[in-house]
């Protein structure tokens, strides 16, 4: 009877010391415990759902934490390679502006220039135009030239002394805009009259005080013009004679 006593005694100091844990955790009571049949059916269940998960990969958590930095790792470089795209696009923009910006800079100066000497040329009207003004790179440029007292047409309807002429100026132009270091002309007044010829001498004469201009031609204006002057003549037997040609004046 005291031996019940006891253990009675001692189940009630062990019940009390589980309530006050429970206090302390702050676990809140949810119903009645369950019975032992209870629990022992819930723990069969998750021990039978843990043995359909066998076999158990041991290294599965070494293999995650890999799998994991793996994956961190090509983030990272995804990221940058982003970056890198991005900055190449912006690059690519500037680039592309800075070509705009360059090319039309250099076709505003030339196209100053086409006009005034085209006008030295023949006392007429000429231009070069964009087909797209906005993007020039997306289309073509067209030259419209006008020589004095003749109505605005296509460059295959011209003369050949016209189309020379505007071809010259076209040349010269871009020269003046930034010249080479020499020019070789072969019979450029061919298809001029002597008065254009005379024009073109003296535009070739005002350019060659910057850079060289070697020109082959057989017209006085432009022979005179010139500040050396070589002759080449064939001589008997297919022979080429070459002579210094002093001019007066």
């Amino acid at each position: 009877m005291l031996t019940l006593t006891a253990t009675k005694s001692a189940l009630f100091d062990q019940e009390k010391q589980l309530l006050e844990e429970v206090q302390r955790r702050g676990i809140e009571e949810t119903g009645e415990v369950p019975n032992y049949e209870t629990v022992y059916m819930r723990i069969q269940a998750i021990e039978e759902a843990m043995r359909r998960l066998e076999p158990v990969n041991m290294r599965a958590i070494d293999e995650y934490n890999e799998v994991e930095l793996r994956l961190s790792d090509l983030q990272g470089k995804r990221d940058t390679l982003f970056t890198e795209r991005e900055q190449l696009l912006e690059r690519i923009d500037q680039y592309e502006q800075l070509k705009r910006d360059s090319f039309m800079e250099a076709y505003i100066s030339i196209n100053a220039n086409f006009k005034e000497i085209f006008y030295e040329l023949s006392d007429g009207m000429g231009e070069l135009l964009l087909e797209n003004p906005d993007d020039p790179f997306a289309g073509g440029m067209t030259l419209r030239a006008q020589p004095k007292e003749k109505t605005l047409q296509r460059i295959e309807a011209m003369s050949g002394g016209e189309k020379s002429l505007t071809a010259l100026a076209f040349i010269f132009a871009i020269q003046q805009y930034r010249p080479a270091p020499f020019y070789a002309f072969d019979e450029i007044d061919m298809f001029l009259d002597g008065w254009n010829v005379e024009r073109v001498s003296r535009r070739v004469k005002t350019s060659g005080s910057k850079v060289q201009f070697i020109v082959v031609s057989l017209r006085k204006p432009m022979i005179q013009a010139a500040s050396r002057t070589i002759g080449v003549t064939m001589q008997e037997n297919n022979i080429t004679s070459i002579t210094g040609v002093k001019l007066n004046g």
